[in-house]
């Protein structure tokens, strides 16, 4: 078994979602990756913990929550 806690950066140049624009907004987020290896190191299963939505929330690709332009934090 192998474990990664990785952060994932980048800018959001399009293609994911399919058919969306690119807002070219930064993100930063956290990923952790558990990999379990066969006896002969092949890759058996992957699971993932990924921060989409803290992604697509910094890339722009949702709308504002609502309350945020006054400022409250929500």
């Amino acid at each position: 078994m192998a474990a990664a806690y990785v952060s994932m950066r980048g800018t959001h140049e399009g293609g994911l979602p399919p058919n969306v624009p690119a807002t070219h907004k930064p993100f930063a987020v956290k990923h952790l990756h558990l990999i379990r290896f066969a006896d002969d190191g092949r890759a058996l299963e992957h699971w993932a913990v990924r921060d989409d939505l803290g992604l697509a929330m910094q890339a722009g690709l949702l709308p504002p929550s609502p309350g945020a332009a006054d400022g409250d934090g929500a």
